[in-house]
């Protein structure tokens, strides 16, 4: 496993393969597959600079991660749920 940091300070959605997406806070760490930086949506994202590579065992890029979020090729617009807020007089 291989840890990668959005470099940028805006979130990022980076394409996995197999139909998977990371979506990628800003400034924060995900753990991937090895195999996932030689897919060229990520590879061109580590040559431009928006993306750095940390081997896993490194104890300083293995602390706590956050942020990184994946999800399969489902329907968009699909979200977390939120709990409904009541509001005005009763």
């Amino acid at each position: 496993m291989k840890t990668i940091t959005n470099k940028t300070r805006k979130p990022m959605k980076v394409r996995l393969p197999g139909g998977k997406t990371l979506f990628l806070g800003a400034t924060r760490q995900a753990s991937v597959r090895d195999d996932a930086l030689e897919h060229p949506p990520v590879k061109k994202l580590i040559e431009a600079g928006d993306l750095e590579v940390f081997d896993a065992s490194n104890p300083k890029a293995s602390g706590g991660g956050g942020g990184g979020a994946v999800r399969g090729g489902g329907a968009a617009g699909q979200g977390g749920s939120r709990a409904s807020i009541k509001t005005g007089d009763r």
